[in-house]
Formats: structure tokens, C-alpha cells, sequence
């Protein structure tokens, strides 16, 4: 319940972590993984932390960050830097709906752009002052084509529960919806 005392024992462990990770990684390829997870990792955001995302791979490290803003990071590092370094080590980004506009601008800043295209469909008549039996008429289409957000920041404001978007190393985007476990449909038997 102390931001102090938490923030210090998670930095504590985050810094003996990444010894085993450099004596996994020294002592040759580990045959097991460890998985890592890291909750409120803006407060436990170090020097070792952000080692432990450049390196931990080599020592089998699988680390998943949950964290609820990039400002969370910024004001924890000092500097708006050292948050873009730190999740610029993380590999694969799933986001659920964040609020925080600097949050929605640096998570669609990553993503690339794509062609929107429109077709405008018009139709016009004319016909004679003197003649009324005489008449003109028209039909045209335009197809246009513009850049556009793959996804447009103010959404990620927007996604219901369970709803996310991620993009995974190699540049996979998905947009996808977490499943909900342990329910079951009315009048289902057990």
C-alpha cells in the first residue's frame, strides 16, 4: 500500500533479475524459459528493467509489461526519452482501451497508414424552357484515394471490453477481442 516501499522492493527484484538473467545468459543458451510478469511496471521502471528488455531474450527471458499510460513511464524515468526507450524494447504491443491522448497518439504513431478510397456517384437533368419534351441528362462517377490512419487515435478511446489492438514483431496487426472465459450460455448443460 507504500508507493515508496513497493516501487523500492519491485526495483530491488527487477535488479537481481537481470543478474540471472546475465549469468543465464553467460553461462550459455538456458534450456528452459521464464516467463516475467510485470504489473504496474512503471514503478519498477530502472536501469536493470530496461536491460532486462534489451537483453532477456538471450537469456530466455519472456517479460509481459502491463502498464496504463506512457505518461506512467515518462514521470517514473524523468524523461520523455527514457519512456520511448524503454517500450521501444518491447517487441510485441497489445493495447485495450486507453483514455490518455498521448497514450493514443504514440500507440497509432507506430502503425502504418493506409489508402482510403471513395467513389462519388452524381446525376443531373436538364431540360428545355422552350421545349419540355427535350431534356439532358448525365451520370458520372469519381473514385478518389487518400492516406488515412490505419486506426484513428480518438478509437482506442472507444473499444469496448476485451477489445484490443496489437501489433506483434514483424509487423502483424491485429485487432481482436480477449475471449471470455468460465461463462456459458443459458439453457447450455453442464
Amino acid at each position: 500500500s507504500d508507493n515508496m516501499v513497493g516501487s523500492a522492493i519491485g526495483s530491488i527484484l527487477i535488479a537481481d533479475l537481470a543478474a540471472v538473467a546475465g549469468n543465464r545468459y553467460n553461462a550459455g543458451r538456458p534450456e528452459r524459459s521464464l516467463n516475467v510478469f510485470v504489473d504496474e511496471a512503471a514503478e519498477v521502471v530502472n536501469d536493470p528493467f530496461i536491460q532486462l528488455l534489451n537483453k532477456g531474450r538471450g537469456a530466455r527471458l519472456r517479460l509481459t509489461v502491463a502498464t496504463q499510460t506512457f505518461a506512467d513511464f515518462a514521470a517514473r524515468t524523468g524523461s520523455e526519452a527514457k519512456a520511448r526507450q524503454v517500450l521501444g524494447n518491447i517487441n510485441n504491443m497489445i493495447v485495450l482501451r486507453a483514455l490518455d491522448a498521448e497514450t493514443q497518439t504514440y500507440v497509432t504513431d507506430s502503425l502504418p497508414k493506409t489508402t482510403v478510397r471513395s467513389l462519388m456517384t452524381t446525376q443531373g437533368s436538364n431540360s428545355s424552357g422552350t421545349d419540355p419534351l427535350l431534356f439532358t441528362g448525365n451520370v458520372s462517377e469519381r473514385l478518389s484515394e487518400e492516406e488515412a490512419d490505419l486506426f484513428p487515435p480518438a478509437l482506442l478511446g472507444h473499444l469496448p471490453n476485451f477489445h484490443y489492438i496489437a501489433q506483434f514483431a514483424g509487423g502483424r496487426i491485429v485487432k481482436g477481442r480477449l475471449p471470455i472465459l468460465g461463462t456459458r450460455k443459458p439453457g447450455t448443460p453442464t
